[in-house]
């Protein structure tokens, strides 16, 4: 990738293609990578600590940059430090916070408290960058926080079937969506400032070192199928965090991410598949007010027009 084809990106980020934006896809795409990720991090998780899998994450990840940044003669110090370095230490925040919550506590109540970053991500794009909330912002991410609740059902709101879980797992989750919910409007902030492949690289250039002091102290060695596994979520990541780079590049921050919420159908997917836990029709219905709210932001199911007034 040079920066010719990013700064082409960058410059036909409102084209569409079967009524989707490129913006819209690729964070889509992003998002299947990402729910694939979280199932290996369950995984894992059942006998390594959190931060242990964290930095395996972050070695991988930091291994496929060095390769692709290589290839493309991209710039490993970009020029908007403090932006950067920002972007890494929320972005490690919501990479540990997430990892925490998803080996901590049940995949659904993790998945739906990390998803109330759409809502916190518009909020900070009006404050910090001035993004105007639209109609269909207003709209469509209560309506996709309404659709996680439902696919996710969490035991804290549903009560049937609730599982005791320590109040610092769901404190941790909430957090980590706070965190990433920076991190998209640092990203979207830089996404014409800076190559993707630095944006990026900048996460793991935090996450190496964080992680791996906090290890240290809780190390358990990993055995060959672990590694494996590490290393897909290192890959499944990697590719996801590119495709998010692009997409928020793209688009607004509040399309971006609301559109990252569909991890949750995923998710359900995946759940069905692998671990046998079939959604109820709840599910189904939150599903789709989730798809429904993802049509609506891209352009592809339009509003009507407010009536205007004549005099």
């Amino acid at each position: 990738m040079d920066m010719e084809t990013t700064d082409a990106l960058h410059q036909d980020g409102g084209q569409r293609e079967g009524g989707l934006s490129k913006g819209v896809l690729y964070v889509a795409v992003g998002t299947v990578f990402f729910s694939l990720a979280s199932v290996l991090v369950k995984t894992t998780g059942q006998r390594l600590p959190f931060i242990e899998i964290v930095l395996g994450r972050s070695v991988f990840g930091i291994m496929l940059c060095w390769w692709l940044m290589r290839r493309s003669g991209a710039p490993w110090i970009g020029t908007h430090h403090v932006p950067l370095l920002l972007r890494g230490i929320l972005g490690f925040g919501g990479l540990a916070g997430s990892f925490y919550a998803i080996t901590h506590m049940p995949l659904a109540d993790a998945i739906v408290l990390f998803y109330c970053n759409p809502v916190i991500a518009v909020l900070l794009s009006f404050v910090f960058l001035g993004e105007r909330m639209d109609r269909r912002a207003m709209l469509c991410i209560p309506l996709c926080l309404m659709g996680v609740v439902l696919v996710t059902k969490p035991p804290f709101l549903f009560g049937a079937g609730a599982v005791e879980i320590s109040g610092l797992a769901y404190a941790v989750a909430l957090l980590a969506a706070v965190s990433v919910a920076g991190a998209y409007v640092s990203m979207h902030h830089l996404g014409g400032r800076e190559h993707p492949l630095t944006i990026v690289v900048y996460l793991y250039i935090v996450s190496v070192p964080c992680a791996l002091l906090g290890s240290l102290p809780v190390w358990v060695t990993p055995n060959l199928l672990e590694m494996t596994m590490m290393a897909g979520i290192g890959v499944l990541t990697q590719v996801a965090q590119m495709c998010l780079t692009r997409g928020l590049a793209m688009e607004s921050t509040g399309t971006a991410t609301a559109t990252g919420s569909l991890q949750v159908v995923f998710t359900a997917i995946w759940g069905m598949l692998f671990f046998g836990e079939f959604p109820d029709g709840l599910a189904f219905f939150g599903a789709g007010f989730i798809i429904l709210s993802t049509l609506i932001l891209s352009g592809t199911i339009r509003l009507p027009r407010r009536r205007q007034r004549v005099c």
